[in-house]
């Protein structure tokens, strides 16, 4: 049995849900496919979705150590942006579920929870307060995630273009003052 039991059954369900839907993998099927006892699955995870809800979690962690690797912030966005982008025909899947409001909210706290990691570590000289980091940090989940189920519709993304919108949006330079008049 693999060194890491967890991430081996959080792989195998992944795998699978590429080519069936998550609504039709049962907690039968994804131990049988793993060669490991019902046990030994609730030892790890409650159900299917608690599987979803972690390797969507290691995702998340493994794209904000990447992203913390980038040279700069700009950088950083692309990596997030690429791996929305790999990732849509698979989001594609999980929003036509039966689980889409639970699938919805994963993702959004998700996102959250990799803004909050990310502002510690790529801005710790910056202070903000704790309830204006809150509604800022709740406000750009919800509209990556917006963009995410957007991007996840699309057949061609412009990655460049998204990563560098969504940059200059998140950092205040999306407004730009327009001339004044004479």
């Amino acid at each position: 049995m693999p060194a890491n039991t967890k991430t081996m059954i959080a792989e195998t369900f992944f795998n699978m849900a590429k080519g069936k839907s998550i609504d039709k993998i049962t907690v039968t099927d994804l131990v049988e496919r793993c060669k490991i006892s019902r046990q030994t699955f609730y030892y790890h995870f409650k159900d299917i979705m608690d599987v979803l809800e972690w390797g969507m979690g290691e995702t998340a962690e493994r794209t904000l150590a990447r992203s913390l690797e980038a040279s700069s912030d700009r950088e950083a966005m692309g990596i997030f942006v690429s791996m929305m982008v790999e990732n849509r025909g698979f989001l594609r899947r999980l929003l036509n579920s039966q689980h889409r409001e639970q699938i919805e909210r994963i993702i959004v706290e998700g996102l959250r929870t990799y803004l909050q990691k990310a502002y510690q570590l790529r801005a710790p000289r910056h202070t903000i307060d704790h309830a204006d980091l809150g509604l800022l940090l709740d406000f750009c989940a919800y509209g990556l995630a917006g963009i995410l189920f957007q991007v996840g519709q699309q057949e061609q993304v412009d990655e460049k273009q998204l990563a560098d919108q969504l940059y200059r949006m998140l950092t205040g330079r999306f407004f730009v003052p327009l001339p004044e008049r004479a």
